[in-house]
């Protein structure tokens, strides 16, 4: 690289923007998943954000790791701390 050239782009994941399910101009289809997961489940909890990971492991089959009770009143698996 000379003086006055740009640098090549870094890519930190070794699979482009396409294959991670995206395009520069929109947002990743399991996001809208995720999202509509939380108007789908059932008031046992009413953080937002807990709610929201809730959903996202519901989608994904993914363990939450907490020491929130009201975790095992959902559909995951629970790892329990604390």
């Amino acid at each position: 690289m000379g003086i006055g050239e740009a640098a090549p782009a870094v890519t930190t994941s070794p699979l482009g923007s396409e294959e991670r399910g995206h395009t520069k101009d929109s947002t990743p289809a399991h996001y809208h998943t995720h999202a509509l997961g939380v108007s789908a489940l059932p008031l046992h909890h009413r953080d937002p954000f807990d709610r929201l990971l809730i959903a996202q492991a519901e989608a994904e089959g993914m363990t939450i790791l907490t020491a929130d009770r009201a975790f095992g009143r959902y559909r995951v698996k629970v790892f329990w701390c604390g």
